[in-house]
């Protein structure tokens, strides 16, 4: 990880994640309760439009090392928990490419991702560029106590790629897109 002044979306800088190794990880943590709202700028340098499962966010639940993923898995966004997806099209551990209602996200392009997580309810919402793109309740694998939101990128599959951040924060409201 380094701060990155050459990329940025909204300051004089960016954390710049360049992942060249599979199965490897790189985040920045940040303690939350068990209820939390995120906002990030995200932008990569490879489409989110693949088959890999690489995720760009973490939220960890108390005891455990990794809890639900934000990822790229079967050409799109969406969320993974102990390998049970739930895509942006609306699926649930299934998947291909491409699909259609399906949430992806362009090489070299600024996005603003919003999350919401309720660790003891179970839901989960994400929003892109203040669009929900997946809303979710009463999923009973994430029904822990949640203990980080972590920022950064984990390389499943080899897709060696720099992931930018800015304007990162986390907080117990909704926090909107600038």
């Amino acid at each position: 990880m380094a701060l990155d002044t050459k990329v940025t979306h909204g300051g004089k800088q960016s954390l710049k994640v360049l992942q060249t190794s599979t199965f490897s990880q790189s985040y920045l943590s940040v303690p939350v309760s068990g209820t939390f709202w995120f906002r990030t700028y995200i932008q990569t340098d490879l489409a989110v439009d693949g088959m890999p499962h690489d995720a760009f966010l973490d939220i960890d639940w108390s005891g455990v090392m990794r809890g639900i993923e934000v990822v790229e898995e079967y050409c799109q966004l969406g969320i993974n928990i102990n390998d049970q997806r739930w895509g942006s099209d609306g699926t649930h551990n299934e998947g291909s490419c491409p699909t259609t209602g399906m949430t992806q996200l362009k090489a070299n392009t600024w996005y603003c991702l919003e999350g919401f997580f309720d660790g003891g309810k179970g839901a989960m919402q994400l929003y892109v560029d203040g669009t929900k793109v997946f809303d979710q309740t009463g999923i009973a694998d994430a029904t822990h106590a949640l203990s980080a939101f972590k920022f950064g990128y984990t390389d499943y599959n080899g897709r060696n790629r720099n992931v930018w951040y800015d304007d990162v924060a986390v907080g117990p409201s909704q926090l909107h897109c600038q």
